[in-house]
């Protein structure tokens, strides 16, 4: 597998039901914007005319963490993509607003076969913030045909669009893998001595925070708190304010790290899904392939058959409420509440 030619765009799979645009001329169109960044749309090339340059560092980072991603793609079977700091686009605040549909500070467009990314982080946040859109770039793409020829994803990750309904299945719970892949990256990351090296001239990990203020109460105070945020969510510190910069979707990392331990503990001890690891190999497969079977097989045999329709069921938003903090907020509630039924 790793001599596989690499993939000319995110898009695994066109589905085509309806007729209308030919998938060959849909992938082809999909190639022809990875390769050249090339926008066709007046406004959203107004937006662009004020992007930003990304310095040296930044470039770095995007082509280390490109890397990593491929080693994932490989790793379950699927072509390398390429994504270069041509992906990814720095924009003002305002424009990143004007160019997304929600309130966010980095995000990843299918249709764009781009990053996007506010401006103003500094190395180590950028790195976060784009490696978790890459982990969308590199997973799972699907798109599909509508009857009036019109191009509409049709699944990220383990996201689920029905078209039908313009409802958005398992957004938390995609959401969730992303950010689980990315602290496992970010970890990786801290290993790799040239690139950690010029990170720790300006941030401090946990254990060196630890070591040099200890962890008395006295020392703790309202810049460092210990606990606050909990310290697996904290990658790393600022050496001068002890700001924590923290990992995101914690609420609905730690509900799917508990699913998944609950569903290791219900496997007989012999069972090949007895570990956690082995579990999280499910998911995650789930999540690059989109092949959704064996996460609905393992959920529904751990919990009663059903499961996974009724987490979906529950991890639902229409199209336009990813936007509506409240509504997504009530969402986020539902989809943890059922989890935490289940373990």
């Amino acid at each position: 597998m790793e001599n596989f030619k690499p993939a000319d765009s995110s898009i695994q799979k066109i589905i085509n039901k309806e007729g209308g645009l030919p998938s060959f001329s849909a992938y082809k169109h999909f190639a022809d914007l990875f390769r050249t960044q090339e926008f066709t749309d007046a406004s959203f090339r107004e937006i662009l005319s004020r992007e930003l340059p990304k310095n040296e560092k930044e470039n770095g980072f995007i082509s280390f963490f490109s890397r990593y991603t491929d080693e994932l793609r490989t790793k379950h079977q699927i072509p390398p993509l390429v994504v270069e700091p041509k992906h990814v686009h720095v924009l003002p605040a305002k424009d990143l607003e004007s160019a997304s549909e929600a309130l966010t500070q980095a995000f990843y467009v299918y249709n764009r076969q781009a990053i996007f990314i506010r401006e103003g982080f500094n190395i180590i946040e950028f790195s976060h913030k784009v490696n978790h859109e890459m982990l969308h770039f590199k997973g799972f793409n699907s798109v599909e045909v509508l009857p009036n020829g019109m191009l509409s994803p049709k699944q990220i990750g383990v996201s689920v669009y029905d078209h039908n309904e313009k409802t958005l299945l398992h957004e938390n719970l995609n959401e969730a893998m992303t950010e689980i892949l990315n602290m496992r990256m970010i970890k990786r990351l801290f290993q790799e001595k040239n690139l950690a090296e010029n990170i720790k001239k300006s941030y401090k990990d946990l254990e060196q925070i630890k070591e040099n203020l200890g962890l008395s109460e006295n020392k703790k105070g309202e810049t460092f708190k210990i606990l606050e945020p909990s310290e697996e969510d904290v990658y790393f510190f600022n050496k001068d304010t002890y700001e924590p910069l923290t990992y995101a979707y914690p609420d609905q990392r730690k509900a799917v790290l508990s699913l998944i331990e609950t569903i290791a503990k219900k496997q007989p001890p012999d069972s090949e899904i007895s570990d956690k690891e082995k579990v999280w190999e499910i998911f995650e497969k789930a999540y690059m392939t989109g092949d959704l079977l064996p996460l609905e097989k393992i959920l529904d045999e751990s919990f009663g058959v059903g499961t996974f329709r009724k987490l979906g069921m529950v991890d639902r938003l229409s199209t336009g409420e990813k936007s509506d903090k409240n509504k997504a907020d009530k969402n986020l509630g539902a989809f943890t509440s059922f989890i935490y039924s289940l373990t």
